[in-house]
């Protein structure tokens, strides 16, 4: 019965020290609006890795679970408030969410994880005209640049709160014969010497890479939903990475690094919305009915488009017949 009890708990210890790794591994990085009359809803999520520990010991992400809502959000609010008006004067952010949840540093997997969720909406001075709704979508390309406070963790400006002193301690690093380090920035090789103040400006919310037009995002039409996803994909990677290669008979590597990237980012509106640059004109309110009508007017044009070419156009070619 003893052997038995212990190996439950032993099985209960191991589910407690590698379940959280699993959980934030599975959580996907995204960033997603969808636009709707009053207000369109935003949502972010962004999960971080980091084994960044197995190089530099002294570093370590703060271990926290902790929301931003409400009156105790107001401050992150006003941050993210300010950088969308420098993109959009017209957009109001309202109902900022704010979750982060990290792990703690394993030395079984010799990784950590720091997930980041926000969820808010937008408000803005549309125009009306006769095709639809007119909407600014040059806010999504904010750029925060102070700091978000959540539980004792640094949210926003990592780069400088966690990297900058690791970087610091990196500078002390010397190649051998052995062994030698190369260092990467935000997917860009840097010198050590420049380390540290290549790092230091590095930050969470900065969606600077969304300022891509969108009218050069992909669009995606589902009929059954009535709606239009215009997507962007390959969206670069952000932080530090420490490349260390032992040199052997047969080379090693090794990759220590925090980093984090999107792996995409999607506008979702009504079927007829069309996009010009940045401005994106919606029709809202249009029924599946509505959507039919519409397939079945374009189906009759081509019907008869496809009559007139054959009648006019192969009658008056020499040998060529209309098959029925």
């Amino acid at each position: 019965m003893r052997a038995v009890l212990l190996v439950a708990s032993l099985l209960l210890l191991l589910a407690a020290s590698t379940g959280p790794e699993v959980r934030a591994a599975l959580q996907p990085s995204g960033f997603s609006v969808n636009i709707q009359p009053g207000t369109s809803q935003v949502s972010f999520t962004l999960s971080i890795f980091q084994n960044l520990t197995g190089i530099v010991r002294s570093f370590v992400l703060p271990q926290v679970h902790g929301v931003l809502v409400g009156y105790n959000s107001t401050t992150a609010a006003a941050a993210l408030q300010s950088a969308v008006k420098v993109k959009s004067p017209s957009a109001d952010l309202k109902n900022l969410r704010v979750e982060a949840f990290s792990t703690p540093w394993s030395n079984t997997t010799q990784s950590q994880w720091l997930n980041v969720s926000l969820s808010f909406g937008i408000e803005e001075g549309a125009l009306s005209n006769s095709q639809g709704v007119q909407f600014d979508a040059a806010w999504r390309s904010f750029e925060v640049q102070s700091g978000i406070s959540l539980a004792g963790l640094e949210l926003n400006n990592i780069g400088s709160a966690y990297l900058l002193p690791t970087a610091e301690v990196l500078t002390g690093f010397s190649n051998s014969k052995t062994v030698t380090y190369t260092y990467h920035v935000n997917g860009l090789g840097v010198p050590l010497s420049s380390l540290p103040e290549r790092v230091a400006p590095i930050s969470v919310l900065n969606f600077s890479s969304l300022a891509v037009p969108l009218s050069e995002w992909t669009p995606t039409y589902n009929y059954t939903s009535n709606t239009v996803t215009f997507s962007l994909r390959s969206l670069p990677t952000y932080g530090l990475e420490v490349l260390q290669t032992v040199v052997e008979a047969q080379p090693e590597q090794i990759a220590y690094k925090l980093s984090y990237s999107f792996h995409g980012a999607i506008f979702t509106a009504p079927l007829r919305s069309t996009v010009n640059g940045d401005r994106i004109v919606v029709v809202f309110g249009d029924s599946q009915e509505t959507m039919m009508a519409l397939l079945i007017v374009s189906t009759s044009i081509l019907a008869v488009g496809t009559t007139f070419y054959e009648r006019r156009v192969l009658s008056r070619i020499p040998g060529k017949r209309t098959k029925r």
